[in-house]
């Protein structure tokens, strides 16, 4: 199942770009509803790498939700002035957890469109994971905005 969830936000697709590629953005922007905590490697990179990171997740930051695969690749841009990055990730509770963001192009007064795409199976329970996805990347891009607003 595909869920689809976009936003306008107040900053130009440059920086929400860069701010997209930093790991302290993502936990900062997943919290505190859900938490990742480094397994392999043990620490998160500043800035995400091609390649594999494992984490153990944990809702509201305490609850076992199982070991995920964040699995990163930089993906070409559909149009030009727009980014996109991969985690096509997946783990013990959802076997594809394939998401895509793509950021830009920039919109009139400094802002840019930013979406959240993923494709989610986990068998009988992919409707309720969906049901998830869904409030999960809403509160994502709620958080995004917080973010921008304060930090810039």
């Amino acid at each position: 199942m595909i869920a689809i969830i976009s936003t306008t936000l107040n900053a130009p697709a440059d920086l929400v770009a860069q701010r997209v590629q930093r790991s302290d953005t993502l936990l900062y922007i997943s919290g505190p509803l859900l938490r990742f905590v480094p397994i392999h490697p043990t620490e998160l990179p500043e800035v995400w790498a091609p390649g594999e990171y494992r984490v153990a997740m944990r809702l509201f930051g305490f609850l076992p939700m199982g070991e995920q695969s964040i699995r990163i690749e930089h993906l070409a841009p559909e149009e030009p002035g727009t980014f996109r990055i991969r985690d096509n990730g997946g783990g013990q509770l959802v076997r594809v957890w394939d998401h895509v963001i793509t950021i830009g192009p920039d919109l009139p007064g400094g802002r840019t469109h930013y979406e959240d795409r993923v494709d989610i199976r986990a068998g009988v329970l992919t409707p309720f994971i969906w049901l998830f996805a869904q409030g999960f990347y809403r509160w994502r891009q709620y958080r995004w905005g917080r973010l921008l607003t304060a930090n810039g």
